[in-house]
């Protein structure tokens, strides 16, 4: 077990319990929580009714602690306006991977969300940093091995292996390539990087990187 991963992490269940206990029923009636795909969903129980949040509505959350689950982090959220969805990403072990997203109903929010609490000590001695989501759509193949036509053969074998690819741009350069693929929505990215990370090595080199790439670039 990682030193960095305290043990006897709370399930799905228990945080739903001690959310109940600090927000109260009639909130909590309000919103539903599951698990899904390596992160854990508090959702507006109306939201099928509803268009979803414009972009510019969600913040990202991190240096949250590890051991700090949703009970201790939508407070201060809720305090800000209602919430319209946060998305806590998990570890296998059931600890957060240290940052989670809140999204608001519009942008006011957000930014309030943003001015108020960047930097706040969510516990004793520990802060967090707010700030506005990037809507990722982009990811980023580095050191593809020479020798190939990586923008047919990457367009070909993503399309049939991942959902939503819009673009792919191939840079080569002395000894290898690097390739940006841009999907359609940040889900669909970050679906096709979930299922692209365990098998990279064997589609496209020991040498290949499959990450997100930079949104400044």
């Amino acid at each position: 077990m990682s030193m960095m991963e305290p043990p006897n992490a709370p399930t799905t269940e228990e945080v739903r319990n001690a959310l109940y206990k600090v927000l109260g029923p009639r909130i909590m009636n309000c919103y539903e929580l599951k698990q899904v795909n390596g992160q854990r969903k508090l959702e507006y129980r109306a939201r099928l009714n509803m268009p979803p949040p414009a972009e510019g509505c969600e913040v990202f959350v991190g240096r949250l602690p590890r051991d700090l689950y949703e009970d201790e982090l939508v407070p201060p959220f809720l305090q800000v306006g209602p919430i319209y969805e946060v998305r806590m990403m998990m570890n296998f072990s059931g600890t957060n991977r240290g940052f989670a997203f809140v999204s608001y109903f519009d942008r006011e929010t957000a930014r309030k969300a943003i001015k108020k609490l960047d930097n706040y000590p969510i516990r004793w001695g520990h802060s967090i940093g707010v700030l506005q989501s990037i809507n990722n759509k982009r990811l980023y193949f580095g050191n593809l091995p020479p020798g190939k036509e990586w923008k047919t053969q990457l367009l070909s074998f993503l399309k049939e292996n991942t959902e939503g690819v819009t673009q792919v741009v191939v840079r080569a350069q002395r000894g290898c390539s690097n390739a940006i693929v841009t999907y359609s929505s940040h889900r669909a990215a970050a679906m096709a990087r979930r299922a692209l990370i365990p098998i990279k090595d064997y589609v496209f080199g020991p040498s290949c990187l499959v990450d997100w790439a930079d949104p400044a670039v």
